[in-house]
């Protein structure tokens, strides 16, 4: 029977960091971003982080797979590094629309009136 610290230490970093690397995206960036309702520039810091920290998140997940199919290192680790790199993805995904979306609403204006600032 074969054991999981049988499998090589890199592709396990790599496969384990991509989900891991999406969650603290979720927490350090996404979260706090909900302040830019009483503090708008909390915006530039935040978005930054979630969409970096997504980024990698799916790097990682998609690195690991690559070296996966290439033989390099034992498969049992695939859907982790899956899970991560479409966790990933979707999260750069919706990172890019959310700070589209609020820098159109104060561009407009819009943002100050729904959110009281005016």
């Amino acid at each position: 029977m074969s054991n999981l610290y049988e499998i090589p230490q890199r592709t396990r970093l790599l496969a384990i960091l991509s989900p891991n690397a999406t969650v603290f995206s979720w927490v350090l960036g996404a979260a706090p971003s909900c302040l830019f309702l009483f503090f708008p520039p909390a915006l530039l810091c935040t978005m930054p982080i979630f969409i970096g920290l997504s980024a990698v998140g799916a790097y990682t997940g998609w690195r690991a797979r690559k070296e996966m199919a290439e033989g390099v290192s034992d498969p049992r680790m695939n859907w982790i590094a899956g899970v991560g790199m479409v966790l990933g993805i979707v999260s750069v995904v919706i990172g890019i629309l959310a700070s589209i979306g609020i820098v159109l609403l104060f561009a407009l204006g819009i943002g100050f009136t729904v959110f009281g600032n005016a």
